[in-house]
């Protein structure tokens, strides 16, 4: 998958060089986001959610598959991100059962 280079800086700024590439992979494709989501906007809010923590970017990633509009909601509301990440993550592990 071809990323933007300011999503490309802001992986290698956020996680260093040594996981970046895991990072890259984890992320997910604009196809897997619908309806025509704003792809760089969401990608660095996956990035700024997870914080550096690589396993908090397969929580994002999955919110914003399921809705991208929510990761955007939380990247501008922090005060309500972590319980946003909880309720999503509850929540899908429900639809994994």
């Amino acid at each position: 998958m071809q990323l933007p280079d300011s999503i490309r800086a802001t992986i290698a700024r956020e996680f260093g060089s040594s996981q970046a590439a895991a990072v890259e992979l984890m992320l997910p494709s604009e196809n897997h986001l619908a309806p025509n989501p704003p792809y760089e906007r969401v990608l660095l809010a996956i990035i700024g959610l997870a914080d550096g923590v690589v396993d908090d970017i397969a929580v994002y990633c999955r919110a914003a598959i399921a809705d991208w509009r929510d990761v955007l909601y939380w990247w501008e509301t922090p005060e309500l991100a972590a319980e946003g990440a909880r309720h999503m993550q509850e929540r899908l592990e429900d639809d994994d059962e």
